[in-house]
């Protein structure tokens, strides 16, 4: 394998023309590259096919010789940089199925996943309001200096924070109820940076990049305010000694059908948000299971493993 400016040379000709070029006679061939080096080969013969995908140059296989080509040599040539352009075809097909498979696999997982805990979300969130209730009404009855009082209102902030993570479960079902408006991204970014400068204390930086346009989205505020204080709070998690958090809004046009389809969208235009940290990332066994509920690389006590399910289910649930 050699690399070749496009243009430049036998090779690179080649590469610009999109066709075959042959010669047996090399040593007064204007387009050789290395006049000297060629002579002192003993190079006289020279034949060059484009590896065409899909109408498109690839790549060129290129042969010197020292003696000249005949008839077979040249169909020899031809027929095995045919070969070639279909074995590296045949690859890349094989490459894209099993990407797709894999992507099909994942969002199976994903949806079976987000049932089941929409089904235990609901059932359980029945149950903490039979809890809450009957403990508003003992509090109630019971006088502030009661020794029960105290009791009771730790039962009732427990159960309070267990709905809190109910509603994640939710989040991430997609099976809330969203009141969707069209926000300007940007906007919503910018309301939020002094909350967010505060959450990540000041061994951080936040810089904030907005579109030229405005990113027109629609999409529960408070929603998408959860899907970006989740993304920060695990960037700021993964950069324990300080940092910078970088957050982008972009505008993208899928043109292609087949390109939007992959990634579950409509083609046309669409706004991207982008949450970027310098941490310690993560291996590739951890990017598969960062979606699913309760996975969490933290220490015990020190994370739900609902931030970034949370963001999927709100993400999904909104067209995104």
């Amino acid at each position: 394998n050699e690399h070749v400016a496009v243009g430049q040379g036998e090779i690179g000709r080649v590469a610009a023309e999109g066709r075959p070029y042959a010669t047996n006679t090399f040593s007064e061939d204007p387009r050789r590259s290395d006049p000297a080096g060629s002579g002192r080969e003993g190079l006289v013969a020279f034949v060059g096919h484009p590896l065409l995908i899909d109408g498109r140059v690839q790549g060129v296989v290129a042969v010197f010789a020292t003696r000249p080509f005949d008839v077979i040599d040249l169909a020899s040539l031809a027929s095995g940089a045919g070969a070639i352009a279909q074995g590296i075809a045949r690859r890349r097909v094989a490459e894209a199925l099993h990407s797709s498979e894999e992507q099909v696999r994942q969002l199976q997982k994903m949806d079976a996943v987000g049932r089941l805990a929409g089904g235990i979300a609901h059932d359980f969130n029945n149950l903490l309001t039979v809890i809450m209730g009957y403990t508003d009404l003992l509090l109630h009855k019971l006088a502030p200096d009661d020794p029960r009082f105290a009791g009771m209102q730790i039962i009732q902030k427990t159960a309070v924070r267990a709905a809190q993570l109910t509603h994640q479960l939710l989040a991430f079902s997609r099976k809330q109820v969203l009141a969707p408006r069209l926000l300007d991204l940007n906007t919503v970014v910018t309301g939020m940076t002094g909350i967010l400068r505060r959450l990540i204390g000041e061994s951080i930086e936040l810089v904030f990049t907005p579109a030229k346009d405005p990113g027109l989205v629609k999409v529960d505020r408070g929603q998408i305010e959860q899907v970006i204080m989740n993304l920060v709070v695990n960037a700021r998690d993964a950069m324990p000694d300080g940092g910078r958090i970088t957050i982008e809004t972009a505008i993208i046009d899928l043109k292609e059908p087949d390109a939007a389809r992959k990634l579950g969208l409509s083609h046309g235009q669409h706004v991207i948000l982008r949450v970027i940290d310098i941490g310690t990332g993560m291996d590739s066994a951890t990017q598969s299971k960062i979606f699913e509920p309760f996975f969490t690389t933290k220490d015990p006590g020190k994370g739900t493993g609902l931030g970034l399910a949370t963001v999927y289910g709100i993400v999904a649930q909104s067209g995104g």
